[in-house]
């Protein structure tokens, strides 16, 4: 959240929280921003499942927050496009083939003027696995790449510890890289 903020996000603004599993970033998100500005996307039924109990838990309804589970994300239209977008802990489970549609889909959703932000592991490590999911680094040079085969200009912003993460049981996410993904001018 505090991350967001430096960023410049406000209440005015849209957010796409892609990867927002139970809503562990995404109840804070929705309090802050204004009605109907928190669109949370996730592939996992019972997350979005949970995600739901939650928003009528904490008595979010009034903010009027969207969560989709995809059937198919490539041809998923939401029909608008936002300031911001953000996937904190799920490039790297994603397979190639699935990076390059969630670059796809956010390239499209993406306003002029916004932003995407993505924290991944960078570096040349042996694919690893986490729970069902795979565990996949990736160098800088092929974020860029894939980032620039649709329309998007990537920025590395940091480690993660630059910004104040501070894992208590992981001081390897720490060393983990913020990614800064903008639409290329467009007409």
């Amino acid at each position: 959240m505090s991350f967001l903020q430096g960023q410049g996000l406000q209440p005015r603004h849209s957010l796409l929280d892609y990867g927002c599993g139970v809503l562990r970033g995404g109840i804070p998100l929705i309090k802050y921003l204004d009605a109907g500005n928190y669109v949370g996307l996730d592939i996992g039924p019972d997350a979005i499942r949970a995600a739901r109990m939650l928003v009528r838990r904490e008595r979010l309804t009034d903010k009027a927050p969207t969560l989709v589970l995809p059937k198919d994300i490539e041809s998923l239209d939401l029909d608008r496009r936002f300031d911001y977008a953000w996937s904190f802990s799920v490039f790297f489970h994603m397979t190639n083939d699935k990076l390059d549609a969630c670059l796809r889909f956010v390239a499209r959703h993406l306003a002029n003027h916004g932003t995407f932000y993505a924290n991944v592991g960078v570096g040349e490590h042996a694919p690893s696995s986490w729970r069902h999911f795979p565990v996949i680094w990736r160098t800088l040079d092929d974020y860029t790449a894939r980032g620039r085969a649709v329309g998007l200009n990537v920025s590395a912003l940091g480690e993660l510890s630059q910004f104040g993460h501070h894992s208590p049981t992981d001081p390897d996410e720490d060393g983990q890289v913020m990614l800064a993904f903008t639409v290329e001018p467009r007409p």
